[in-house]
């Protein structure tokens, strides 16, 4: 395992908020706010949002996106994000948040959560699942989309091969490699 002081890689951070119910329109006003202030900050690629899956729950992700640690680090403990924390009462009681590197998010499910593999075990995963992707998602694309132009074809060929990595192959790939990819879990 390699030991540093920061990472040149570019960097996701994931916040789980759990909204009060009656309270999303002062989070939705709370996101709009955080994420105007972080696109201030050197490095800023972007926030996304996901909603709950269904009325039961009622946990909303916000995705920040920094190309680099340091520039995350420094969005992490600037004035402005502390601001915006110190307001998350107004529409929950409990924040919580979890960190993760790279491709680091596609290795983690929730039993591992915090656990990441090594780069050299992650490489090897996602090589060995995105090759035959590469070569049989375009065959039937290329019947769907007839005689489109070469960059329409690759567009939805990787788009394609996204959505399935981030949502059907790598959390049942993950899954069954679990024991490998994160050894056995530790007593205590």
């Amino acid at each position: 395992m390699e030991f540093r002081k920061t990472s040149q890689d570019p960097v996701t951070v994931l916040a789980e908020h759990r909204v009060r119910p009656g309270s999303e329109q002062a989070f939705e006003r709370w996101m709009e706010g955080i994420s105007a202030d972080s696109k201030g900050f050197a490095g800023y690629l972007g926030t996304e949002v996901i909603s709950p899956l269904d009325d039961a729950d009622d946990a909303y992700v916000s995705i920040f996106r920094f190309d680099n640690y340091a520039h995350l680090d420094a969005w992490l403990k600037s004035p402005e994000r502390q601001a915006w924390l110190d307001k998350h009462h107004e529409f929950s009681d409990e924040p919580a948040s979890l960190r993760y590197h790279s491709l680091e998010f596609l290795f983690s499910p929730e039993e591992h959560a915090g656990r990441a593999p090594s780069k050299h075990k992650m490489a090897l995963v996602t090589f060995v699942v995105i090759w035959p992707l590469v070569h049989f998602v375009p065959v039937p694309l290329a019947w769907v989309l007839g005689a489109s132009p070469p960059i329409v074809m690759e567009a939805t060929s990787v788009g394609v091969i996204v959505l399935l990595m981030t949502y059907a192959v790598m959390p049942g790939v993950t899954r069954l490699l679990a024991p490998w990819l994160f050894g056995k879990p530790t007593a205590g």
